[in-house]
């Protein structure tokens, strides 16, 4: 599932499908692609040749015209510029809401919100210094109040992330166990499969022998054969051929019967 690599981005296939936002994977010029790691802002490291970065980060200048589109009125195919850099919403930039858009007509609502929290808050404790002692710890604690709040906020998600990796485990080894039952099955099923074929062999061979030995004093092998599979033409041997002659010569009637 393809995600963006900038830094507060949530974008990701799953939640964009359907919108106009795509992913574009990151440049093979060295140079390039140097730029566009330091502006995703990672503190982590990340494979860059698996990695995308979504076009909401991309302005339209960054992108090539696409002629064959505009002349027969469908919807351009957007290939970047080989020189084109994110540069809209990245992490310590002012946010651009009239460049590309989301569904939402913003871009990474949460990141905006975090940076100007930040902003707000490092405005606050350059005005404390020239502020009262009583004055100060006020905006201290309602300072404190917010980085406490942020924190419980995160202390959550952390813990539903860690049930949710637990729940996964589990299910990932509940899928591998019936995997393996599947498996015992079928071979149980195919076992059984030649076990039937090998009696239904040993009981038509059984049968075939006593209808012989029940018939065997008035019909020869071949006519016994005819009256077993059901068929009407047979390649008679010469002792057949003798019986029905003879048979022929002394009565019509009884070689008919």
């Amino acid at each position: 599932m393809p995600g963006c690599a900038v830094t507060g981005c949530l974008s990701y296939s799953r939640k964009t499908k359907g919108t106009d936002i795509i992913y574009h994977s990151f440049p093979k010029d060295v140079k390039v692609q140097k730029a566009w790691i330091m502006k995703c802002h990672r503190k982590d490291r990340f494979s860059v040749a698996t990695s995308t970065v979504c076009s909401l980060h991309f302005t339209s200048d960054d992108y090539l015209r696409d002629l064959r589109a505009e002349l027969l009125n469908l919807p351009p195919k957007k290939t970047l510029k080989p020189d084109a850099v994110p540069s809209v919403n990245i992490p310590g930039s002012v946010p651009n809401v009239s460049g590309n858009s989301g569904p939402d007509d913003t871009v990474c609502p949460n990141m905006a919100d975090r940076l100007q929290a930040r902003k707000t808050m490092k405005n606050a404790i350059e005005h404390l210094v020239s502020v009262s002692p009583k004055k100060r710890k006020i905006d201290q604690s309602t300072a404190t109040d917010d980085c406490d709040t942020d924190s419980k906020q995160i202390s959550e998600l952390c813990k539903r992330i860690e049930e949710l990796e637990y729940r996964n485990r589990r299910l990932t080894a509940m899928c591998a166990n019936l995997r393996c039952s599947e498996k015992r099955l079928k071979l149980k099923v195919k076992a059984c499969g030649e076990k039937i074929k090998y009696q239904q062999k040993c009981q038509k061979k059984q049968v075939q022998e006593k209808v012989t030995q029940i018939l065997g004093k008035l019909f020869s092998k071949t006519q016994i054969n005819c009256l077993l599979s059901g068929k009407k033409r047979a390649k008679w041997q010469r002792d057949d051929i003798c019986k029905a002659v003879t048979l022929r010569a002394v009565s019509r009637k009884c070689f008919c019967l």
